[in-house]
């Protein structure tokens, strides 16, 4: 087994009670708490609490083992996102590594009731920013909708592309409708008019395409995503 004392700050110039110092003292009165002693301090310093923890100089070079355990002063120390936070928990749990803070106890342990709380707190609020994120996300594209804009391919009918958020025509588009239009009036089947459409249009590397399905819903006057 080992213990780690781990101490992170966003700025050398960090003070009051996020300094190197501050952490130190409290994590090493943590260890005295449980009975521990800090055998090697992993220093994350000038280093944002957004970085993912595995990432961290220090961090990912360090072969964590069952029986260990990782003291940290904060639990802002270890990481700023709730997200990163679960994972390094469930991680931990999964090999049986101890992780102990100075604001919450143990979070690995499945008996601590504050770490219980904290836990579930975490993680019905990320299901709550991702259930809001779904929702702006789906109210940003029907704005853009509404004013003309798009902001992903799978808003274009066939001939056309996404270009700063607006859907533009391919220069062929409107001429290549009224191909298909006059070959399918002559007789043409859906075939021979896919394959004049694709040889007639395409340049190089730039091939057009067209599927028959594509191609049915245009003859038939139908709104077609599948460009």
């Amino acid at each position: 087994m080992k213990c780690y004392g781990y101490i992170r700050v966003s700025s050398f110039t960090q003070i009051d009670n996020t300094s190197p110092e501050w952490q130190e003292k409290q994590i090493n009165a943590l260890a005295a708490k449980h009975d521990l002693a800090v055998d090697e301090w992993i220093n994350n310093l000038a280093v944002t609490g957004t970085k993912p923890f595995y990432e961290r100089p220090g961090v990912a070079d360090i072969d964590f083992q069952a029986g260990d355990v990782l003291l940290v002063a904060k639990i802002d120390r270890l990481s700023r996102t709730q997200l990163d936070i679960l994972q390094v928990i469930d991680d931990f749990k999964k090999s049986d590594i101890t992780l102990i803070t100075g604001d919450f106890g143990k979070l690995t342990d499945p008996d601590d009731q504050m770490a219980a709380l904290v836990v579930s707190v975490m993680s019905m609020f990320i299901e709550w920013e991702r259930k809001n994120l779904v929702e702006r996300t789906a109210e940003g594209r029907a704005e853009k909708k509404a004013k003309g804009l798009y902001s992903t391919r799978s808003d274009c009918k066939w001939g056309q592309f996404v270009d700063d958020d607006r859907v533009f025509d391919h220069g062929y588009r409107s001429i290549a409708i009224d191909r298909m239009i006059e070959m399918r009036l002559e007789g043409a089947t859906y075939r021979e008019i896919q394959k004049d459409i694709v040889e007639r249009y395409s340049c190089g590397r730039n091939r057009v395409k067209l599927s028959l399905r594509t191609l049915g819903n245009i003859l038939n006057g139908y709104k077609d995503d599948a460009a």
